[in-house]
């Protein structure tokens, strides 16, 4: 089943709020172009403009002061991805732009758009767009396309994971030769590429013994105990209810939770020489990761959003190749968004559990010590 994530376009106004959803492009450009342009030209002194060149197509607004988000008086809300808690500011610099978000996936090291996720036609300059997603901290998932009298461009959003992104990018056509063009896009997804599609459920599991501490939420335990054989593993933790083991196993090219239970404290004073990888009965079985490793994969409820190499958690950085999934669940009559980050050879290593835009669960991997 494929989970469909709504995107919601709203402008909101001092006043009024005017809300749409964008279930089409005609939607969002029939329904609100003439709000869109009304919001632009009522300041001369954007923050932004002092380093604007003539030849700058659009703009990116990566991180901004609450000072500077009030000075904008009326934003345009697209919301990509419920689940992301980030958002950055779109600017058209020229009247009668228009922008184009794609999601897509790499097929053949090439960036294939699949569905266009909203479009804006003919908004006028200094035009705010306000985007809720996350960056791909491998090969992206969303591509921005820009075009007006000045030229037309393409914008990856990705993470620089090495130099971090700045604050404010200035797109010109010179913008195809850095970091965030289709020919640097693809030439990093070509030298990946063979590893990335050599990806298996078998490299997430572990092969050995490593102690895994944790900064997370009340209740979830941040201090774990994790030992497998390359082929199962099994992570000891205690949580709200007490000390736990749950066993996890790579088969029929999925990776699966196939075991959970209780541990005595008896057994949690000699917790390195406790062995339940064998254990199977009274626990049903959850699919957690499917073949093959890429994005797009789906099963059930779930899909992985996100494939990529070494891993950045904080100040911590897992080497290796990662995989990120997401997954929609209702409980008693209410939606969870679930978030999972799975490691090469550590298995999974973040998650997190959203209601609405709240964060009511998570864990993320602060020190892996090997034992």
């Amino acid at each position: 089943m494929r989970v469909k994530r709504k995107i919601l376009c709203m402008l909101i106004a001092a006043t009024a709020i005017f809300s749409v959803g964008c279930e089409s492009k005609k939607d969002l450009s029939s329904s609100i172009k003439d709000a869109l342009n009304q919001q632009s030209g009522t300041s001369s002194n954007y923050f932004w403009e002092s380093d604007m060149t003539d030849d700058t197509i659009a703009i990116i607004v990566n991180k901004f002061t609450e000072e500077q988000y009030k000075s904008l008086g009326e934003t345009t809300k697209v919301i990509l991805q419920e689940e992301s808690k980030d958002k950055f500011l779109i600017v058209s610099a020229e009247d009668n732009t228009n922008v184009e978000i794609w999601s897509g996936q790499y097929e053949n090291d090439k960036f294939v758009e699949k569905e266009l996720e909203c479009e804006i036609t003919a908004i006028k300059k200094n035009t705010v767009v306000e985007v809720q997603a996350s960056r791909s901290e491998g090969t992206p998932t969303y591509k921005i396309k820009f075009s007006n009298s000045k030229g037309e461009l393409e914008y990856y959003l990705t993470e620089d994971l090495k130099d971090g992104n700045t604050n404010i990018e200035y797109l010109t056509i010179d913008i195809q030769n850095n970091s965030n063009s289709e020919e640097k896009a693809e030439s990093e997804v070509k030298e990946g590429s063979e590893a990335t599609n050599k990806l298996t459920v078998g490299m997430f599991i572990p092969n050995g013994k490593y102690e895994i501490k944790y900064d997370a939420s009340d209740l979830v335990s941040n201090n774990d105990y994790v030992s497998g054989n390359g082929s199962a593993y099994q992570v000891i933790g205690t949580n709200g209810k007490g000390p736990y083991v749950n066993v996890y196993e790579a088969k029929d090219n999925g990776l699966y939770r196939v075991f959970t239970g209780d541990l005595t404290e008896d057994e949690m004073a000699s917790v390195e020489t406790i062995n339940y990888l064998d254990k199977r009965e009274n626990t049903e079985e959850v699919f957690l990761l499917n073949e093959p490793i890429e994005v797009g994969t789906r099963w059930d409820n779930k899909e992985i959003v996100e494939v990529g190499e070494n891993l950045k958690l904080g100040d911590l950085t897992l080497e290796g190749a990662y995989v990120k999934t997401w997954e929609k669940e209702v409980s008693n009559g209410i939606e969870y968004i679930k978030v999972y980050y799975y490691s090469e050879g550590l298995g999974c290593v973040q998650h997190k559990v959203l209601q609405g835009e709240t964060v009511v669960e998570y864990s993320i991997a602060t020190e892996v010590i090997k034992k």
